[in-house]
């Protein structure tokens, strides 16, 4: 098996956005309501029937590099601001070291591990 070179940056994530105008649960708004924070992906099966009007759930790539949005302001079309909060279902893990790409390169190129 070879390994790719490159890091491991963009990363699927479930995002519970909460305060959402019922105006904007429809897939085009909450793809411009997401759009402001991460890249939308898709939202699940219950969010779009309106069955959970609590919170919308919507799968985002985010940039796992970069410190997540957990609120922002959302400006709507008669002017006024509503603030969204954002809560991450998963954070990844971030590592000290440069990239994933430097730790496989220091494994050894062989073992000789017998499993029993």
């Amino acid at each position: 098996m070879q390994f790719l070179k490159g890091d491991l940056v963009r990363v699927p994530v479930w995002v519970r956005l909460y305060d959402v105008p019922l105006e904007y649960w429809t897939i085009k708004g909450l793809s411009c309501v997401t759009s402001a924070i991460e890249v939308p992906l898709h939202a699940d099966h219950t969010t779009l029937l309106r069955k959970r009007l609590r919170y919308a759930r919507v799968c985002v790539e985010i940039d796992a590099s970069k410190t997540l949005v957990k609120e922002y302001d959302l400006r709507c079309p008669n002017g006024l601001f509503i603030t969204i909060l954002a809560d991450h279902e998963w954070i990844p893990s971030k590592c000290n070291m440069s990239s994933l790409n430097r730790i496989l390169t220091e494994l050894p190129s062989s073992t000789n591990t017998l499993w029993t």
